[in-house]
């Protein structure tokens, strides 16, 4: 199964590809790993928000929201101007428990969405509900 355009799961019953109805085992499936999703990205978002706090100084801190909202292209985030970010978040992943590999496609749909999401709040864990 694919989940954000990732493989996520072992899913063999090939339904969706299919274009045909999965089953029951399958959609039960697929909620389980939106809901694991859910918790997993907010609880990685929190500790890399933490964890780029400590790396950060509150001006530097204050310079890559604003260079973030300043920034046309999505796909750019400013902490890497001051640290190595995705050290930040291996180390997030690792904490919760969940592999830093990208090549493992949940590790990596997690990785983006913990991203985005603590991007979005401006790196304030305490904004992530």
């Amino acid at each position: 199964m694919k989940y954000r355009g990732r493989e996520v799961c072992n899913c063999t019953c090939g339904a969706a590809e299919e274009g045909h109805a999965p089953d029951c085992r399958h959609l039960q499936a697929c909620d389980e790993v939106e809901e694991r999703y859910q918790e997993d990205h907010r609880e990685v978002a929190r500790s890399f928000c933490n964890l780029i706090a400590e790396c950060l100084a509150a001006e530097q801190m204050h310079e890559v929201v604003a260079r973030n909202a300043a920034e046309t292209n999505p796909n750019v985030c400013h902490t890497h101007d001051f640290c190595d970010a995705n050290l930040l978040m291996v180390d997030a992943l690792k904490g919760q428990g969940l592999s830093s590999h990208i090549d493992d496609g949940y590790s990596h749909a997690v990785w983006d969405g913990a991203w985005s999401l603590a991007k979005a709040v401006g790196f304030e864990s305490i904004k992530i509900v």
